[in-house]
C-alpha cells in the first residue's frame, strides 16, 4: 500500500534528488513572461529545462 501510495505521486522520491527549481509552462504563464523568467533561471545557473542539474546542482523542472 505504502508503494502504490508513494510511486503515484512524482513529488515523492525514493533517493535523494539534487535542488529543483520549477517553473510554470502553462499559457497564461508564458504570457505573463514565464519565458523570460526560465531564460534568466537557464542562464543564472547553468541548466536548461528538464536536463541533469548544471554546475550549480540546481535542476529546472516544469511544472504540471
Amino acid at each position: 500500500m505504502l508503494y502504490g501510495t508513494a510511486s503515484y505521486y512524482r513529488h515523492l522520491r525514493w533517493a535523494p534528488q539534487e535542488r529543483t527549481v520549477g517553473v510554470c509552462r502553462c499559457t497564461s504563464c508564458l504570457m505573463a513572461g514565464g519565458g523570460r523568467v526560465l531564460e534568466a533561471l537557464e542562464d543564472e545557473f547553468g541548466a536548461t529545462l528538464g536536463s541533469a542539474a548544471g554546475e550549480s546542482g540546481i535542476r529546472i523542472e516544469q511544472l504540471p
